[in-house]
C-alpha cells in the first residue's frame, strides 16, 4: 500500500531514472499522502545518479490536476473541489496555485491533461483550465505522455499553434501496488542539461524546452542547427534544414515530421533500430517544428506501444506572430464551457467570485485577440 524513499531509491535506480519526482498529494478525501517525506530539497537518501524529489501533486476536481516541481514549500491546500472534505470549494483556481509555486521559483506542470481524444475537456481529472492557465502565462509545461498521448497531442497542438510556448513533459502518474499502474518512468521526459549537472539545472532546462518525451526511443533532433526549446528566426520564408537521429531499443516503423501540427514529411523505415532524418522543409510562416516516431507494439515493451515526440523548435518568420484562429475559437468556446461549468458547480465563496470571473474573462480576450476579433461580451 505505501512506498518510501528507500523502496523509491531501489525502484527508480533500477529503471535507471536520473531525476525522480514524487507527489504529495490526496486521493479522494481529506487524507494527504506523503506529506512525512517533504523536505524542499532532494531527499538524502538521493545518489549522483538518482535524485529523489518529494514535490506536490495539486488536484482539483474542476479545474484539473497540476504537478509543481522545485518546491521550497509545499502550496496549501493541498486540494480544492473534492465534497465533503475540508476543502469543498473551487478556490483558490490553479492560476493562484501557480502563482505560489512561482513565487517559490517552482515549476508548474500539468499532469494527465486529456483521456479522451475526441472531446479532451471530458471525463474526470480532465485538465479544464489549461487552456485558461497557459493564455495568463502560469504554466511551464505539459505531460504529453504519462496518460493518453493520442488525446494530450491535439490539444497541446492548438495551444502552440496560437502562439505559446509549452514543452513536452512526461509522467508516470502513480504506482502502487493496490491497483495496476506503470513502472517507474515508464513514460519518462528527458532534458538536455549543458555543462555540469544537478536537479535545479535539470528544472532549468526542463523550463527551457530542452525535452523529449519517450517510452523508448532516444531522440536527438534539430531545425536549422538549433535545439528544441529555442526560436529560428527567419527574415522571410524560406527552407529549413531538419536533422533528427532515432535510436530505439525496440523498431520504428514511422517518423513524422510535424509543422504547426500537421505531417509534412514521412519516413517509414520498416522497423529499423537506428533511423537518420534530413530534410528541407518550405517554411512560409511563423510557428514550430517537431518530431514523433512510433514502432509496433512489443510483447515486452510494458505500454506495448512504442512511441516518442521531441518538444518544438519555435519560427519566428518576418516578425509575423504565430497564430490559428481556428484554434484560438477553440479555446474562446472552451473558456466558455467552463465558465457554465463553474456557475453550475456554485462551489466559489462569493468573495472569490469577481477573481474567478476575472481570470476566465482575461483568458477568453487572449484567445479573442489571437484569433483576430473584437473582445466579445459573454453574459
Amino acid at each position: 500500500w505505501y512506498n518510501s524513499p528507500r523502496t523509491m531509491l531501489r525502484q527508480c535506480a533500477g529503471e535507471d531514472l536520473v531525476v525522480c519526482n514524487f507527489m504529495v498529494a490526496n486521493s479522494d478525501g481529506n487524507g494527504t499522502f506523503d506529506r512525512q517525506y517533504f523536505r524542499g530539497s532532494p531527499d538524502p537518501l538521493s545518489t549522483d545518479a538518482t535524485v529523489l524529489y518529494w514535490n506536490e501533486e495539486f488536484r482539483s476536481t474542476i479545474w484539473g490536476h497540476m504537478t509543481l516541481l522545485n518546491l521550497k514549500q509545499l502550496v496549501e491546500p493541498i486540494y480544492t473541489g473534492f465534497a465533503h472534505t475540508t476543502n469543498p470549494h473551487d478556490h483558490p483556481t490553479n492560476s493562484d496555485v501557480a502563482d505560489r509555486t512561482h513565487d517559490q521559483d517552482g515549476h508548474v506542470n500539468y499532469t494527465h491533461p486529456a483521456s479522451n481524444a475526441m472531446d479532451p475537456y471530458l471525463t474526470a481529472y480532465a485538465a479544464k483550465a489549461i487552456p485558461m492557465d497557459v493564455a495568463l502565462g502560469k504554466i511551464d509545461s505539459m505531460d504529453i505522455m504519462g496518460s493518453n498521448h493520442r488525446a494530450n497531442m491535439p490539444l497541446w497542438y492548438k495551444m502552440l499553434n496560437c502562439g505559446f510556448h509549452l514543452p513536452a513533459a512526461a509522467g508516470t502518474d502513480c504506482f502502487l501496488n493496490r491497483i495496476p499502474s506503470r513502472l517507474p518512468g515508464q513514460d519518462r521526459v528527458y532534458v538536455n542539461v549543458p555543462g555540469e549537472f544537478s536537479y535545479q539545472a535539470w528544472i532549468e532546462n526542463l523550463q527551457a524546452g530542452r525535452t523529449f518525451v519517450t517510452n523508448g526511443p532516444m531522440l536527438r533532433f534539430q531545425a536549422a542547427g538549433q535545439q528544441m526549446g529555442t526560436t529560428v528566426v527567419m527574415a522571410e520564408s524560406g527552407e529549413l534544414e531538419i536533422e533528427a537521429e532515432i535510436i530505439s531499443q525496440h523498431p520504428i516503423n514511422l517518423v513524422e515530421l510535424l509543422y504547426n501540427g500537421a505531417v509534412v514529411h514521412t519516413l517509414e523505415p520498416g522497423e529499423e533500430k537506428k533511423v537518420d532524418l534530413k530534410h528541407l522543409l518550405a517554411v512560409d510562416r511563423s510557428g514550430w517544428v517537431a518530431m514523433r516516431v512510433s514502432g509496433p507494439n512489443q510483447a515486452d515493451q510494458p505500454a506495448g506501444y512504442v512511441f516518442a515526440h521531441t518538444s518544438p523548435v519555435y519560427l519566428a518568420v518576418g516578425d509575423k506572430p504565430t497564430r490559428s484562429r481556428q484554434d484560438a475559437m477553440y479555446f474562446v468556446n472552451w473558456i466558455d464551457r467552463l465558465h457554465a461549468d463553474i456557475r453550475k458547480r456554485n462551489r466559489v465563496p462569493d468573495r472569490h467570485a469577481v477573481h474567478v470571473e476575472t481570470l476566465m474573462a482575461e483568458a477568453r480576450a487572449v484567445y479573442l485577440e489571437r484569433a483576430g476579433r473584437r473582445l466579445e461580451k459573454r453574459d
